[in-house]
């Protein structure tokens, strides 16, 4: 996932996988931003198929 910086745009690849629940909150390198990245919803869901 691509997350930008707010305050000064710089860029943060963060990969889905490595996020443990529901968001993930770090300082920006450059200007010590808090940057809140979200996880995407389509992560969230059970990727097995229900059985009906």
């Amino acid at each position: 996932m691509l997350v930008f910086c707010e305050e000064c745009g710089r860029k943060y690849l963060l990969d889905n996988e490595k996020i443990e629940g529901m968001e993930a909150r770090f300082k920006c390198e450059s200007c010590d931003h808090l940057i809140v990245a979200k996880k995407p919803e389509d992560t969230l869901k059970d990727p097995t198929p229900s059985e009906k």
